[in-house]
C-alpha cells in the first residue's frame, strides 16, 4: 500500500519472501508463519544505478528527442525514454541478476530511424556520465519467401547481443513490401540475429549473422 506494506494470508509453515520493483534489484527474506500469530518481516531494496548521458548528432550538436533504451541487464527499461531539448538523458539499470541470468552485458542503445543513424555503448559498474555520437548506422534487409514465393504476411524481429544473451527487441522491422523486411538504424559491426514467423508457415530463427563493420544496406 502507500506505506509500503504488503499483507500475506498463509498457511502455517517455512516461506522465503521476495519484494521487488521495476528497474530496482530484487529483495529477499525467510518467514515462518505461526497459526493465530502475524509475524512481521522488513525488506529493503537497494536503489538502481543511474545512467546518464547526452547524445550528439555526427556534426557534434546535440541531439534532441532521439530514443534511448537499455538493452540487457535487469528488470524492466523503460523503452519510451527520448532525449531532452539538450540531448540529455537518465535511465536506471537494475544490475542484480534475476533468475539466474548472471552473464548479461546492459548496452545503452540509441537509434535515429529518421536519419538512420545509431550509437550503442555496453555497460559495466563503473560507467559514468556519457558521451554518445551518432554514426550512420546499418540497415538490415531480408525477404521471406517459401518455395520461391513471398510469404507476404510474415513478421521480423530483432536479436540483439549483449554480452552472451541475445535480446528479442520485437517492433524494430519495417515492412513496405509484403514478404520484405528492413531494420534500421543499426550500430554496425555488433552481433545480430534475426527472428522471423509467420502464421501457418511456422519460424525461422537466424542467430549469428555475418554483420559488416560499415554502415551499408545489408540484405
Amino acid at each position: 500500500d502507500t506505506n509500503g506494506i504488503a499483507r500475506l494470508r498463509l498457511l502455517p509453515g517455512d516461506y522465503q519472501i521476495t519484494a521487488f520493483r521495476q528497474s530496482m534489484p530484487s529483495s529477499q527474506s525467510s518467514a515462518t508463519v505461526e497459526s493465530g500469530k502475524t509475524n512481521r518481516v522488513e525488506l529493503e531494496l537497494a536503489a538502481s544505478q543511474k545512467i546518464a548521458g547526452v547524445v550528439h548528432k555526427p556534426d557534434g550538436q546535440v541531439a534532441a528527442g532521439v530514443p534511448v533504451r537499455i538493452v540487457g541487464g535487469f528488470g524492466m527499461a523503460d523503452a519510451d525514454l527520448k532525449t531532452d531539448a539538450n540531448g540529455k538523458f537518465e535511465l536506471e539499470l537494475n544490475q542484480r541478476p534475476v533468475g539466474g541470468q548472471s552473464d548479461s552485458t546492459p548496452c545503452v542503445l540509441v537509434r535515429d530511424v529518421d536519419h538512420n543513424l545509431a550509437a550503442a555503448q555496453d555497460l559495466d559498474e563503473d560507467t559514468g556520465t556519457l558521451d554518445l555520437k551518432l554514426a550512420p548506422g546499418l540497415t538490415l534487409a531480408g525477404r521471406a519467401e517459401t518455395d520461391g514465393k513471398p510469404v507476404t504476411n510474415a513478421t521480423a524481429q530483432l536479436v540483439f547481443w549483449t554480452g552472451r544473451n541475445g535480446m528479442w527487441l520485437p517492433g524494430l522491422a519495417r515492412t513496405n513490401t509484403p514478404g520484405q523486411f528492413e531494420i534500421p538504424a543499426l550500430t554496425p559491426g555488433r552481433k545480430y540475429g534475426v527472428i522471423v514467423s509467420a502464421p501457418g508457415y511456422g519460424q525461422k530463427q537466424m542467430h549469428n549473422l555475418e554483420v559488416s563493420a560499415d554502415p551499408i544496406r545489408q540484405e
